[in-house]
């Protein structure tokens, strides 16, 4: 469905006819109400009249910000006031819906102000609150005021919607429904304050002082003529023929007719007036409701409410299929001078066109019209709504409404001449019917007769390809207007859509070949049309899009055409370090040692300059150590903190290694957990221990945040590499030191982890680093129970295992003679363990062969000389390698110390 967002448009407003009327006391309908006892009267006998009103500090306050479209503030100055004081924030953002053109933030508005109406409606339920005359009045008040709300704000998009389509395109279900909650609002209000009336009469010195008695007067009327209009509104919608519509339009008018006769204003008796004609309109007593139009358009009254009329008289004479006077009507209101579009009339004016297309499409459809002037009316009707849907926007869906009536599916499109078919692919495309419109300009390009109007008819064609979804077809059918060189803006046009085609396929599909189709067409439509207004950004998307396809290199060079002065200079200089450092992270790992060293180099020295050339063109020296970051704009300031903190990374890197660098380019005074992070790094690697010791502490009593998680984690990887690299080199003791340094950064981080809900794997991940490093500085016994918590919720994992059977031989080694028994055993049982696995040998044959020597010797331990031989000589027959390196040197090493020992106990 078409969605016609007018209310979002301040040139097509409904005018406010609900609250401008100003009713007549209805004492006389009063006057045959029984006297009864009701809340209000058992109100006045009360001893107490409680005054609800905020102080005259909070009044003023909440007007100001009221008329200043400031809702959240009033909610937020009632936040702490009594309950009843919700209702100045239902209010507030009633003003604010009322006013609001944007729909996503004005259908905010109107939740908000429901929801604060219906919450002081529903102290009427509080036995505590609802007491005495006041507040009686204040709920009927609240309650009358919430649906002339419903009806005027919250219905007004679909009454609006339905008709400007002339009740073709609108939500009748949602429409109906919200009006019926407004006449339940009116209803029970309407009980409350009849009450009330019938109160009035007998103790009126009682209202009059509370200062209740106009009050309660005016209300009555105001409540009443919007209730008629609600009434009027459901009778409309309602199924023709049905009871239930007539006794609505019968209710309305009989309220119309009376406000007509004793409405204290000439404005409120011909806003009833118009009322009465509408309803009798619908009831189908034209010519009483003809003559109820006509009073009103020979008034004095402003101009927005003989606009009103003349519209209503113009859909009567549409009604009666008198189209010519209707024409004639609408004609007059279509060349109101401009200067008499006022708020209200406006509204009417610039309909008048859409409706004399309408009138005109409603006559050729009737079967009175002769066929020669059948054909020339749709021609008529098709011309102007098509003008129409030129304006864009807005316009475009009101016309697509009215084009879907001219729709004549029954007719060959093979036997139309070239004119009809041209005017139905047009209308089918207008009226948002692309697939068969794709169709009837596939069936006019076909013909050679058609050769004066292939550009136009191509570019169409590649629209509802477009609208279709098949954007590559239509890309390709816009660059072949572009090809025939088409008149005009046809050509220029066409090169902008192709671009459009693409741009929106590439972000659907995220794929390279899409990206590189991207940066084409946008290189083509600079190349072609420079002067375009889109010709900026094409060359901004197609670098864009080359670096979404990781062509970093090509990318780079698209950027540099972004030249010093243009708004994206500086986010086009970042994002080429960005892609210098893509293309070296994509690489690293292919790459020899030397040339991923020289890329490092070159990567961070692009970060530096990117660095450098932003502090000059600021006036500040390119460490930026002594002053902060400028220019002021806050992008550039991140940009600028991001290429230091990249570059620092690089520096820090074991490719690079020039930590003072890396200390020197870092932000000054940052101590975001990233920064710390690095400046950790860079003075370790400096050899600046007591510095390092200190940023360490900031960085660990730091609040937890996700960043300082990511970069614990990270530290914690870095660490957890340098132990591994100095346990495999032998160099025991700087492997302790480092085990010893990185077991706080583990607990530290395990404290943030269990705050998190996203961090159970990362919490299993670090307890194992932390497993390893607690076994490498030598405590053994907190390592076992962390590999034990470990391994009974994953126990068969594999990487567990082997790491604490390594842990054990670590420190069966270390205790020589000493080492237990029990401690022995337990390490030979986690490789017996890891052996159980089927599929080792296959998925990681160092692994197995690892774990099968460490077994043999273990079973060498126990005296079992001639198990350990046999087990090497039968691993022998199938693998005479024995795995390689270094296991296969100890495996015979193994079985030569087996050949010598005969078969002993443990």
């Amino acid at each position: 469905m078409i969605g016609i967002p007018l209310y979002s448009l301040s040139v097509l407003r409904r005018p406010a006819v609900f609250r401008r009327i100003h009713p007549v006391a209805i004492v006389a309908i009063v006057a045959l109400l029984p006297a009864a006892s009701s809340p209000a009267q058992q109100g006045v006998n009360s001893k107490s009249e409680p005054d609800d009103r905020p102080s005259a500090r909070q009044r003023t306050l909440a007007a100001e910000l009221t008329e200043r479209g400031m809702p959240e503030l009033v909610e937020a100055l009632f936040s702490d006031a009594p309950t009843m004081h919700q209702i100045h924030v239902a209010r507030a953002y009633s003003r604010a819906a009322r006013d609001e053109q944007e729909p996503a933030r004005r259908q905010t508005f109107v939740e908000r102000a429901e929801k604060c109406y219906q919450f002081a409606i529903n102290l009427e339920n509080n036995a505590e609150w609802h007491h005495g005359l006041r507040r009686a009045f204040a709920i009927a008040e609240w309650r009358a005021e919430y649906a002339d709300f419903v009806l005027s704000v919250a219905c007004g998009p679909d009454l609006d919607q339905y008709e400007i389509t002339s009740g073709l395109h609108y939500e009748r279900a949602r429409l109906i429904a919200r009006l019926k909650e407004a006449e339940a609002l009116h209803r029970t209000a309407r009980e409350r304050l009849d009450e009330m009336l019938i109160d009035l009469r007998t103790q009126e010195e009682k209202f009059l002082l509370l200062g209740l008695s106009s009050r309660v007067e005016k209300l009555s009327r105001e409540q009443l003529v919007s209730s008629a209009w609600t009434t009027l509104f459901l009778g409309m919608l309602s199924d023709p023929g049905t009871m239930g519509r007539k006794v609505r339009l019968d209710s309305a008018l009989g309220i119309f007719d009376l406000v007509q006769r004793t409405a204290p204003d000439d404005e409120g008796k011909y806003n009833a007036t118009l009322g009465a004609g509408i309803a009798l309109r619908e009831l189908e007593r034209a010519s009483e409701s003809e003559a109820a139009f006509k009073r009103v358009i020979e008034s004095t009254m402003p101009p927005a409410m003989v606009a009103r009329a003349r519209y209503e008289l113009a859909r009567l004479f549409i009604l009666r299929e008198r189209f010519d006077r209707a024409r004639q009507e609408l004609a007059v209101l279509a060349s109101t001078p401009d200067g008499m579009e006022l708020p209200g009339a406006s509204f009417y004016v610039r309909l008048a066109p859409v409706l004399i297309a309408n009138a005109d499409i409603l006559e050729a459809r009737s079967s009175h019209c002769p066929p020669a002037q059948k054909d020339e009316l749709t021609r008529r009707a098709t011309q102007s709504l098509m003008e129409l849907a030129d304006r864009g926007g807005f316009w475009t869906a009101v016309a697509q409404v009215y084009l879907a009536l001219l729709d004549d599916d029954s007719r060959d499109p093979s036997k139309m001449d070239d004119d009809e078919l041209f005017m139905r692919a047009s209308r089918l495309m207008l009226a948002g019917r692309h697939e068969p419109a794709l169709a009837a300009w596939t069936e006019f390009l076909r013909r050679k007769s058609a050769a004066k109007r292939r550009g136009e008819a191509l570019f169409n064609l590649g629209v509802c390809q477009f609208q279709t979804g098949d954007h590559a077809a239509a890309a390709q059918t816009f660059a072949e207007v572009v090809e025939t060189n088409a008149k005009g803006d046809l050509a220029e046009r066409a090169a902008v859509n192709a671009y459009h085609c693409l741009r929106e396929q590439a972000g659907k599909q995220k794929k390279k070949e899409s990206y590189i189709a991207l940066a084409a067409v946008a290189d083509a439509l600079v190349a072609r049309f420079p002067e375009n207004t889109l010709a900026s950004e094409a060359v901004w998307v197609g670098a864009l899009a080359l670096q979404e396809a990781e062509e970093y290199d090509n990318a780079v060079d698209a950027l540099k055409k972004i030249r010093r002065g243009d708004a994206r200079y500086w986010e086009a200089r970042y994002r080429s370090a960005v892609c210098v450092q893509a293309k070296y992270d994509g690489e690293a790992g292919r790459l020899g040692e030397v040339e991923r060293q020289r890329r490092a180099h070159a990567a961070a020295a692009t970060w530096r300059k990117f660095v450098t050339d932003l502090a000059e063109s600021a006036g500040r020296a390119p460490a930026g150590r002594s002053q902060p970051a400028a220019p002021a704009d806050q992008a550039i300031q991140d940009w600028e903190r991001a290429a230091r903190l990249s570059a620092a990374e690089l520096y820090a890197s074991p490719e690079v290694r020039r930590y003072d660098e890396g200390l020197a380019i870092l932000p000054a005074k940052d101590d975001a957990p990233r920064a710390l992070g690095l400046r950790l790094r860079c003075l370790r690697g400096a050899g600046r221990a007591d510095e390092a010791e200190a940023v360490l502490k900031k960085l660990l009593d730091g609040k937890p945040t996700g960043e300082s998680k990511r970069t614990l984690l990270s530290l914690a990887a870095e660490m957890d590499r340098q132990i591994e690299t100095l346990v495999a080199q032998g160099r025991a003791e700087q492997a302790v030191r480092a085990a010893v340094d990185v077991i706080p950064v583990l607990r530290r981080l395990l404290q943030i982890l269990d705050d998190s809900p996203t961090g159970r794997r990362d919490q299993e991940v670090v307890r194992f680093s932390l497993a390893r490093a607690l076994g490498v500085s030598g405590q053994v016994e907190e390592a076992r129970q962390v590999y034990d918590q470990l391994m009974s919720k994953d126990p068969y994992n594999g990487a567990y295992i082997r790491a604490a059977a390594l842990m054990e031989e670590m420190a069966l080694e270390k205790g020589g003679t000493a080492a237990s028994i029990a401690d022995a055993n337990h390490a030979e049982k986690l490789w017996a363990r890891l052996l159980e696995d089927p599929s080792l040998r296959e998925r990681s044959s160092s692994q197995y062969w690892e774990a099968r020597y460490y077994w043999l010797r273990h079973q060498l331990r126990h005296g079992r000389a001639e198990l350990v031989s046999k087990g090497i000589a039968s691993e022998r027959v199938w693998y005479p390698d024995l795995g390689g390196p270094p296991w296969q040197a100890r495996l015979l090493e193994l079985a030569g110390k087996a050949g010598g020992s005969g078969e002993g106990t443990p």
